[in-house]
């Protein structure tokens, strides 16, 4: 199989329209306008909907409502709901969503169980994230103007033990290729900010922690029947040369200690 083959079947296996859809931008009121802070993941389980983003983005920002946006451009939505879990050392916090404001996500869409997986990263996987950089996004008043970015990338082999916060066990990293970035139609982004400046990657993606991580193939596989692609993590952190990211099932364990009658719901996704 050339690599030309194989980058096609990448670019077919990316779930653009399940990722895209499910995942917003987050931000927060500054004065008479909104900042743009991080990205998060729509998830619903049973009757209850949460966004899931990385702590710090939640702890910087607990000073102010948070905000989210459904598409860019349109007036960015209040996020009414209540902490449901947080998790300082891994870097993960639940937000539960009232049913008001998860109305209000007319052009998106919520992730269900079923589109998880706890499955452990290994050597030859593919993974897309989906997210938000700051630099590439503004906002006017009430209302962001996003731009989207997808980072697709191979499971980073190299040293993690030189790594800050990094434990093997709930974590994992991606490599960090400039040339491996697509906007939201799958074309190749050009690393910069709005303003033309060239961007340093991965360092200057503030903006898409939080994100979501999709294990989207193998490299050594993909002669042969692939899964459906499934959610494997959230973006928690940069280093030089790698980015962060933490595993799916501490997102379910919060989940599960927060509102122990999703335990059953959840369940079901390990036993896959």
């Amino acid at each position: 199989m050339t690599q030309s083959n194989i980058d096609n079947l990448i670019q077919q296996r990316i779930p653009h329209q399940r990722g895209g859809a499910a995942t917003v931008p987050i931000g927060i009121r500054c004065g008479e306008t909104l900042r743009h802070f991080g990205t998060g993941t729509l998830l619903r389980i049973a009757d209850e909907s949460f966004l899931v983003t990385a702590s710090h983005v939640f702890s910087m920002a607990r000073q102010s409502d948070l905000y989210f946006s459904d598409a860019s451009g349109t007036p960015a939505i209040l996020l009414g709901g209540d902490l449901a879990s947080t998790d300082h050392y891994f870097d993960v916090a639940v937000i539960a969503i009232n049913e008001a404001a998860a109305d209000n996500l007319k052009n998106k869409s919520f992730l269900r169980v079923g589109d998880i997986t706890f499955a452990p990263p290994r050597s030859g996987d593919i993974f897309t994230a989906f997210g938000f950089p700051s630099v590439m996004s503004f906002t006017t008043g009430s209302r962001m103007g996003l731009g989207a970015m997808q980072i697709t990338s191979q499971l980073y082999e190299g040293d993690t033990t030189r790594l800050l916060d990094f434990h093997p066990e709930c974590h994992f990293c991606l490599m960090a290729d400039p040339d491996q970035t697509q906007d939201e139609l799958g074309n190749h982004a050009n690393v910069r900010s709005r303003s033309g400046h060239v961007l340093e990657f991965p360092r200057d993606l503030g903006g898409i922690s939080g994100c979501g991580v999709w294990q989207i193939g193998n490299l050594n596989t993909m002669h042969e029947e692939q899964s459906e692609p499934r959610l494997v993590g959230v973006q928690t952190g940069v280093y030089s040369d790698c980015i962060k990211v933490t595993r799916w099932g501490i997102v379910a364990r919060m989940i599960e200690e927060s509102m122990p009658q999703l335990k059953n719901a959840l369940r079901l996704v390990r036993e896959l």
